[in-house]
């Protein structure tokens, strides 16, 4: 399991932290929507392969399973094997699916609240647990990611 998951961590720690935590912390305008909408969405791909990486490096699932084959399938076995704590990843999915088709930006000041106020909040639970994984695998108490 090891270096992928460790790399891929510490990326989604560095994306929180340069990319979208200075946006987040400013008030809603269509120009901070659409960088965040943007970072969340390619946040959101690093998180679901980092859960895949997860879920046949550590819970035993096997690469070419249909439980760990796509974004929606490996939240769904992510939550029932206690990666993650919520089902509000599948919340997650549907939006980051609906920004990418949403030409009108409709719902752009929705989605970025949701991840100002609740989805950062999931992805630092993933890597929390992500990272505590990773520390018992490698017999480390301390892993520097």
């Amino acid at each position: 399991m090891g270096s992928n998951c460790v790399r891929r961590t510490a990326a989604i720690r560095d994306m929180l932290a340069s990319d979208l935590e200075p946006i987040i912390v400013n008030d809603f305008t269509k120009t901070y929507g659409y960088a965040c909408a943007f970072v969340f969405n390619n946040l959101f791909e690093e998180c679901w392969k980092l859960m895949k990486e997860l879920l046949v490096g550590y819970f035993g699932y096997n690469e070419g399973e249909q439980y760990v084959g796509g974004p929606k399938n490996c939240i769904k076995t992510a939550y029932e094997a206690g990666l993650i704590g919520t089902e509000r990843w599948l919340k997650m999915l549907q939006d980051r699916n609906s920004t990418t088709h949403d030409y009108r930006n409709n719902d752009l000041e929705n989605y970025y609240e949701r991840i100002k106020n609740e989805y950062v909040v999931l992805v630092k639970e993933l890597l929390d647990k992500a990272e505590k994984i990773i520390s018992e695998e490698t017999g480390d108490k301390e892993t520097d990611i």
